[in-house]
């Protein structure tokens, strides 16, 4: 997962300060994790051995689903403490060759508990992407085309989308996971996943991409690859060199700025 080419930028942020902190999502590593969970993992983070103690992980995205959505303390209430030290125990005891017994059932149990939603959301990721299709194509080609050029949308527009965010994001988890009620919601990870889903969409049409494709790697690959964007919403951003997940990001984030400011929630 930190290839050669990315992990020099990972790193400079990293020795930039003691206070940057590396955010690590139940997908991010799950997708580590896969096979043999203490070897690949150890494998893949090798690299932030040194960095050890600016390592976070954060519950998982079953956990955060269910949180009164508010946004007093909030990215501190998405850190668990329980697997952040998990981690780093395990990382350090890799430094000084300490793992040769293998992993603790304490880490098996952790790889499996990444899994669990990690497969479930992909099991509707073909659902998503034939709601998307019905909700782009209900938007105003207008007003899409000021998404590409960077400028303001209408109230009506905004109001329009706030809309269509909030009932693709009522379906998006498990059935007894409801939607925090607006505009609480907007703190909610389901409003934000379905808002950054809704941008990628956009983008692919603003691309002359089609909206509903039917190859399953490229669904649940996106469908993966938003989380990240998502948990980003959270944090101070998003370190990648995906121009299309950036765009989406940012985009994502200057919505979910503008709802704060009109919910006066900021």
């Amino acid at each position: 997962m930190l290839d050669k080419g990315r992990f020099p930028r990972v790193a400079a942020y990293l020795n930039a300060s003691r206070d940057h902190f590396l955010v690590i999502t139940d997908f991010l590593l799950y997708e580590c994790m896969r096979g043999n969970s203490a070897r690949n993992f150890s494998t893949d983070f090798s690299r932030l051995v040194p960095y050890v103690e600016q390592l976070v992980v954060l519950e998982t995205a079953d956990v955060i689903a269910r949180f009164e959505p508010r946004r007093e303390g909030l990215p501190g209430r998405l850190i668990s403490l329980e697997d952040t030290e998990l981690i780093r125990r395990h990382l350090r005891s890799s430094l000084h060759g300490l793992d040769s017994k293998g992993p603790s059932q304490s880490f098996l149990d952790f790889s499996a508990k990444c899994r669990l939603f990690r497969d479930g959301l992909l099991g509707k990721s073909n659902d998503m992407r034939a709601c998307l299709d019905e909700i782009i194509q209900a938007l105003p080609k207008n007003e899409i085309s000021k998404i590409r050029r960077d400028e303001p949308s209408s109230e009506l527009f905004q109001w329009q989308l706030f809309n269509q965010i909030g009932r693709f994001a009522a379906g998006l988890y498990q059935d007894n996971i409801p939607l925090p009620t607006e505009p609480s919601g907007i703190y909610a990870l389901q409003f934000r996943y379905a808002a950054a889903y809704v941008f990628l969409a956009i983008d692919w049409r603003l691309c002359g991409l089609e909206v509903s494709r039917s190859e399953t790697d490229t669904i649940h690959n996106d469908a993966i690859d938003l989380t990240y964007i998502t948990y980003a919403t959270f944090f101070d951003g998003l370190l990648c060199d995906d121009q299309r997940a950036l765009r989406v990001f940012q985009r994502t984030m200057a919505f979910i700025e503008n709802l704060l400011v009109r919910f006066r929630m900021i």
